[in-house]
């Protein structure tokens, strides 16, 4: 039987491989933070998209949405990495497509309190005014 030697990796095969990995896991979490900061600064202009234009606290319902993607993207890493490495990828990738909320942008006319609005407590329609 013939064999072929094994070749020894050069040295900078190892570092390569090093560098790939940090950048694959580093350009997805920069893209995050991306859209995060470019959510926070222009969230004022578009808060009347997302709720009632005449609401004053449009824009305290806005950043709270910001802030719930503080404590969202943890558990959702946790539990769809959890249902990944236990059923699969695919299905962890199935599941998370079929939670997404829909409509991802609705419309004031078609629908009076849209999907951002149901993932707050606190409605200013439906809070009681002093």
């Amino acid at each position: 039987m013939h064999s072929t030697p094994a070749v020894a990796p050069g040295p900078h095969s190892d570092r390569r491989g090093r560098v790939r990995a940090i950048l694959a896991g580093s350009v997805p979490n920069l893209v995050q933070w991306f859209n995060l900061y470019v959510y926070a600064i222009f969230a004022p202009y578009f808060r009347t998209e997302f709720f009632a234009p005449d609401s004053p606290d449009s824009l305290i319902y806005v950043y709270g949405l910001f802030a719930v993607t503080f404590v969202v993207r943890p558990l959702g890493s946790w539990l769809f990495g959890r249902l990944a490495d236990t059923r699969g990828r695919e299905r962890a990738l199935v599941a998370a497509v079929t939670l997404w909320p829909r409509p991802l942008h609705p419309d004031h006319a078609a629908q009076p309190r849209p999907c951002p609005v149901r993932r707050l407590p606190a409605d200013s329609q439906h809070r009681p005014r002093a």
